[in-house]
């Protein structure tokens, strides 16, 4: 279902409200794969009400689920907001409890509207993350490189894994002893990734990315890395990303910001899809600038495989491909949309090119406030001068004060704290 479908219903500003209520409850991923019917359902019962209920019940194929608050979308409300964690690689969302409850940052917090003074202590978070990841996974100490993905090889999910206890690491070192078949082919994998030049990083190296920390039972046990793993480890980053079905408008700009951090020799992280993303690395790269690629599938596959070409001149050029998948997995839905929050954890600003209100990016959006855990990460959507199908998500991002604007003709960089800071181009 398009966008221009709902619109032949409803006016952009009717479906905004429903798409805004979705976005708060635990469900804020079903938006994008709800039918007609369930939209004029949502609206009509948002209309005869005329208030936003704290709780709502939307029809999911053939069951019901209840919705609870997600995220704050209002700078008035309180510090201590309900939220609660939604699941994805298959595992379900946790039923909504008192137990769910955390102290969340205000809506300005999030959205990067704080002073410079917040950020005096980074070198202290990430000591903190450092002690926090040994003190959250400890049974992973225990477990190998090869153990660990032959566990993953047998089914257990990184949930699984990162949240094992000493006595079920132990327990699991011996199943992956006893797994013969998995643990041969789990070597296998790690020689041919060797010999591909891919580096496996483990959640208790030194090299793991300390923003991946962030991420808590949602960190990937291992992560394969092909090309310059440095790249990892800075902090001068910017994340680019948008649609696959971007216009030209939508690409150039892309290209646009991405060539200006490429300029000044800073990082743009993309998704290597097709669209935004493709336009993102291609304008960092035409500047001589590094790009780190995060993608949904094994390193020896390339997804889509129009872009073999870039993916290769990225690593030839100084940039860097990360995956949390072996060799030989594909990309798939799941995998898709689960990358998304990869990509935005390790930049702390996040610009959003050009999406359709029904769109991927929006997993990214979402990830972006979920994971945020007090790095002042600012999330961006360009505005553009006329709104249609393929930008309605920037317009929603903007209008419910989720993003802060940003013009297609503006000159970036970024200030000491690596944040993005914004000027006109006169």
């Amino acid at each position: 279902m398009t966008f221009k479908t709902l619109l032949e219903q409803y006016s952009f500003d009717e479906i905004a409200p429903a798409f805004k209520a979705l976005w708060q409850w635990n469900a804020p991923e079903q938006a994008t794969r709800l039918q007609l019917k369930d939209w004029r359902r949502i609206y009509q019962s948002l209309k005869e009400t005329k208030t936003t209920p704290s709780h709502y019940y939307i029809r999911l194929g053939c069951r019901w689920e209840s919705c609870t608050p997600m995220i704050d979308m209002t700078p008035t409300q309180p510090e201590n907001t309900l939220s609660a964690k939604t699941g994805h690689n298959n595992l379900p969302p946790p039923q909504p409890s008192s137990n769910m409850s955390r102290s969340a940052p205000n809506f300005r917090y999030r959205c990067g509207y704080v002073s410079k003074t917040s950020f005096a202590s980074k070198t202290d978070h990430d000591s903190a993350r450092l002690k926090q990841s040994s003190d959250f996974a400890l049974g992973l100490h225990h477990l190998s490189i090869e153990e660990l993905l032959c566990l993953q090889l047998s089914g257990y999910s990184s949930r699984q894994i990162i949240t094992a206890s000493l006595e079920e690491a132990e327990h699991w070192k011996d199943l992956a002893a006893k797994a013969s078949a998995a643990r041969d082919k789990a070597k296998r994998i790690l020689d041919q990734q060797a010999q591909a030049g891919v580096t496996t990083i483990p959640y208790y190296s030194t090299d793991y990315p300390c923003p991946f920390y962030n991420l808590r039972n949602e960190a990937p046990p291992l992560i394969h890395v092909s090309g310059n793993k440095e790249l990892l480890h800075r902090e001068d980053c910017v994340a680019i990303i948008g649609a696959r079905a971007a216009d030209t408008q939508g690409q150039d700009t892309a290209y646009h910001f991405a060539r200006q951090i490429g300029e000044q020799n800073h990082i743009v992280i993309s998704g290597l899809a097709l669209g935004c993303d493709t336009a993102a690395h291609r304008g960092c790269l035409d500047a001589g600038g590094p790009t780190l690629a995060i993608v949904a599938s094994g390193l020896d596959i390339t997804h889509p495989k129009a872009n073999k070409s870039l993916q290769d001149e990225i690593v030839a050029k100084g940039g860097a491909i990360l995956s949390e998948h072996p060799f030989g997995m594909k990309a798939n839905p799941t995998r898709l949309v689960a990358r998304c929050r990869m990509q935005v954890s390790l930049p702390r600003s996040v610009i959003v090119a050009q999406c359709p209100i029904l769109s991927g990016t929006m997993h990214a959006v979402r990830f972006a406030q979920q994971y945020d855990n007090n790095t002042c990460r600012q999330l961006y959507a360009v505005q553009y001068n006329h709104w249609n199908e393929l930008n309605s998500g920037n317009k929603f991002l903007l209008d419910q004060g989720i993003a802060r604007p940003i013009r297609p003709e503006e000159k970036i960089s970024l200030n000491e704290h690596n944040l993005l800071e914004c000027k006109k181009n006169i």
